[in-house]
């Protein structure tokens, strides 16, 4: 998620000054470092954010808009907009999308936690079953030319990774309907894929998701639940709430950094910024 404002009020000059205190490190010289702790940490692992880390743009809105504009909230998800709505004190309508893009332009206005849209973008899915929503994602990222918008940087150290036969999982708050095929087009498999999941009654989603969610310090904890004790040799990032996750690894990397990440720097002096 990229939020439009900027609530540390930090002003362009500020924001330049704390992009120059990080330094840069190009893919050929991240590759001889991993190489390295390769070499003393075989069981090691990379973990890379996706929306504007491994891709340009945010897949988890690329969805909210594509599934809203299609308009099919299914009766759990539309009771369910409607109970967040009250609960801000914004007025509902029948409509669930209607209901949703209202929802949504709270979250804009900063009236409506950056967590809490995570999970309503992928909650909005209860009533959908699992086949019918992989192929409304699949031709959603066709129509936003998704494989297009990789960065070369990152595929460069995910290829890395193929060759030394290094795993590879990528940590994202956008729904996991939509991350697994667009990891997918990354080069990552989509069961290496943690992301936020609706639950199931067994046949369909509901409108509830799997907690924590991978947002902040979620990401780590459920980056742990999956690689248990191996090495995190490298993690990268793009947002503020990728901190905790490249601080617990070994090489900290930010990838076109946002300016919440950046002013943040001084909190991990280890965090570098990628570059071809």
């Amino acid at each position: 998620m990229q939020p439009p404002s900027n609530p540390g009020g930090v002003d362009a000059a500020r924001f330049q000054c704390f992009h120059a205190l990080v330094q840069t490190v190009s893919t050929s010289q991240l590759i001889a470092e991993l190489e390295k702790l390769f070499e003393s940490s075989p069981d090691g692992v990379l973990a890379f954010d996706g929306d504007g880390t491994l891709w340009s743009g945010d897949v988890g809105e690329d969805f909210f808009f594509a599934f809203s504009a299609h308009g099919d909230y299914r009766p759990p998800a539309v009771a369910k907009l409607a109970h967040e709505l009250n609960a801000i004190g914004v007025g509902v309508t029948h409509d669930g999308a209607t209901n949703a893009k209202v929802l949504f332009a709270a979250y804009e206005r900063g009236e409506y936690p950056e967590d809490r849209t995570c999970e309503m973008i992928a909650w909005s899915v209860a009533g959908w079953d699992s086949a019918e929503l992989e192929a409304f994602c699949r031709r959603t990222l066709e129509e936003v030319g998704l494989a297009d918008r990789v960065h070369p940087e990152t595929r460069a150290m995910v290829q890395w990774a193929k060759n030394r036969a290094v795993p590879v999982y990528v940590v994202s708050a956008s729904p996991r309907c939509i991350v697994g095929p667009a990891a997918e087009l990354a080069g990552i498999a989509s069961s290496h894929v943690i992301a936020v999941t609706p639950l199931s009654d067994g046949s369909r989603f509901v409108a509830e998701v799997e907690r924590p969610i991978p947002y902040a310090a979620g990401k780590v904890a459920q980056l742990e639940k999956r690689i248990g004790g191996r090495p995190l040799l490298a993690a990268f990032g793009d947002n503020v709430f990728d901190l905790e996750m490249l601080g617990s690894a070994k090489l900290p990397i930010a990838v076109h950094p946002k300016k919440r990440l950046t002013e943040r720097s001084h909190a991990l002096p280890a965090l570098r910024t990628l570059e071809l």
